[in-house]
């Protein structure tokens, strides 16, 4: 075997840099069972150590150039994301060959240390969408809290500058960066973040017991990554207060309010300001639905496979959607088993796959559905201009009402040439309205928008879907349902997008209903009132009186 203390190259722009690497952590990982625990160790920290310095050469060119990237720039991103998933197994593979002969318990920590710090990496890199195994990641922590080590101050080297964290900082750095780093962030924006979570290792501390305010929880005796709010069965469950991350993020609004970058050196700092605020709204609203009642997620359910027609804009959805078109039932809506079996087998010649659509429609497969979302998986040019914060629309069935949603998730779908969108639902009950806009006494425009009602049955959750320029604080808008009249004006945006606001509204007045004739006929009925002179004020004290 190549000792690995022979100087591998750091270049892994070269594909045969890559290739001499891999060769050396195939042999380090076939010649780990016949070393002892030390030499295993120092093996895999030399090896971490030169694969974590030749990434951070090439990072600054992978992050600048992310708006034009071709296969080998896929490629490298895949080879970095792989070496770190098998550097994170070797870890952990020696960790608890360790345990088992209850080794050297500063020797556990460093290889405990490697093992989370490569899952996050992994994490960072990945270009695809999987189902993460956390058990071994939680299993990590548990034993180190169990041996009251979990805090423990380590020294370690990550990006190329050294850094004093603990055991729990990674373990929480890792699952950070799996919540955020799932769709919601692009790859520079992840860069961002985690740049943030090394400067907040100290707020990156758990409590056992919920406290009330806003936290994200790990379950350790789960198989799963963060979640919010309290755990309703009992079980062994952390919760990371969400108040300390706060502060922080408003410490960084502060110092970028002053003109500086936070961290002032390294590739986040390069980033432009944009990449930062785009993160500090992130996290702003997670934190903030984290501290709300419905803090549950949704359970998720398979899809039924189905192909649908998705419409993107509030124009298209209006056009093809919710205004009600004609259409005959087909079997486009059905998916047959040997289409099921194409998606299986990703047989992309397959005839079923190669259906005569019009080049002017997109067609998504449903993959799962909760309570509040669907995911969908779209191929080739069905995924083109699809961005999060975009709007979207669909019908389950021709004849149902259209469902509209928000694009909050994109992101390499399961197989490659696929995208995974997440689409949080709206509403399932989208009406046309036509309103017309009017400043003073002059009409000025007579559009159609989309009426979306709330669950409440006072209507107190109504709101409209209107492009975000309509939204104007001197115009109000007539709208004729039947025989009446209602007279409204915009306030609040309860959420909004790429070119649309979903508005609430106040009815100014309305006309044609019981109770605005009823008013007329008491304003009619009220007593005629005749004001004396000043002089007589005993009468005019009666008349106030």
């Amino acid at each position: 075997m190549k000792s690995v203390r022979a100087p591998l190259s750091r270049e892994f722009h070269r594909p045969d840099v890559r290739a001499e690497f891999e060769r050396v952590r195939r042999a380090v990982k076939s010649s780990l069972q016949e070393c002892d625990v030390d030499e295993a160790t120092q093996r895999l920290a030399e090896l971490g150590d030169t694969l974590d310095a030749g990434v951070a050469r090439i990072k600054r060119d992978l992050l600048a150039t992310s708006l034009c990237w071709n296969e080998e720039h896929q490629a490298l991103t895949a080879w970095i994301c792989h070496q770190h998933e098998r550097m994170g197994e070797m870890s952990q593979r020696v960790l608890e060959a360790t345990q088992q002969r209850a080794g050297d318990a500063a020797l556990e920590l460093r290889l405990a240390a490697a093992a989370l710090y490569h899952w996050g990496e992994a994490v960072k890199w990945s270009i695809r969408r999987e189902r993460h195994h956390y058990q071994p990641l939680h299993s990590i922590l548990a034993r180190t809290v169990k041996g009251a080590r979990h805090r423990t101050p380590l020294r370690l080297v990550a990006d190329g500058r050294g850094r004093t964290v603990t055991i729990e900082s990674l373990y929480f750095r890792a699952l950070l960066l799996d919540r955020f780093g799932s769709g919601n962030l692009t790859r520079q924006q992840i860069e961002v973040l985690d740049a943030w979570l090394w400067e907040w290792t100290p707020a990156l501390t758990a409590v056992r017991a919920f406290p009330g305010t806003p936290a994200f929880r790990a379950d350790l005796d789960g198989n799963c990554g963060l979640r919010e709010g309290e755990r309703c069965a009992g079980g062994h469950s952390l919760y990371l207060p969400l108040a300390a991350l706060e502060a922080r993020r408003r410490d960084v609004i502060r110092e970028l309010h002053h003109g500086r970058m936070v961290p002032a050196h390294g590739c986040a700092a390069d980033l432009r300001v944009e990449e930062h605020v785009a993160v500090l709204d992130q996290l702003q609203r997670a934190f903030e639905a984290a501290g709300r009642d419905n803090t549950r997620r949704a359970e998720r359910f398979p899809g039924a496979g189905q192909r649908l027609e998705v419409w993107v804009g509030l124009t298209e959805i209006l056009a093809r959607g919710v205004i009600p078109v004609p259409t005959a039932i087909t079997g486009a809506w059905r998916v047959a088993e040997d289409v099921r079996a194409a998606i299986e087998s990703r047989d992309r010649n397959h005839p079923a796959l190669g259906l005569a659509d019009d080049p002017s429609r997109r067609y998504l497969w449903l993959t799962d559905v909760s309570t509040t979302g669907f995911g969908f998986e779209a191929l080739g040019r069905d995924a083109a201009g699809i961005e999060v914060g975009d709007l979207v629309g669909w019908k389950k069935l021709p004849g149902m009402p259209c469902v509209i949603g928000k694009v909050v998730r994109r992101m390499p779908g399961s197989s490659k040439g696929q995208v995974y969108f997440g689409v949080e639902q709206l509403t399932d009950a989208a009406m046309p309205i036509k309103l017309v806009e009017e400043v003073g006494d002059r009409e000025l425009s007579e559009n159609v928008y989309v009426f979306v009602p709330g669950a409440d049955a006072s209507g107190r959750h109504d709101a409209f879907l209107l492009p975000d320029n309509v939204q104007r604080d001197f115009s109000t808008f007539t709208a004729r349902t039947g025989k009446e009249t209602f007279k409204i004006r915009f306030n609040r945006t309860r959420n909004k997008g790429r070119g649309w606001a979903l508005a609430g509204f106040e009815i100014v007045t309305a006309s044609g209903t019981a109770a605005a004739q009823d008013l007329a006929d008491g304003l009619c009925s009220l007593p005629a009132l005749d004001f004396l002179p000043e002089s007589d004020s005993e009468q005019l004290d009666r008349a106030w009186s």
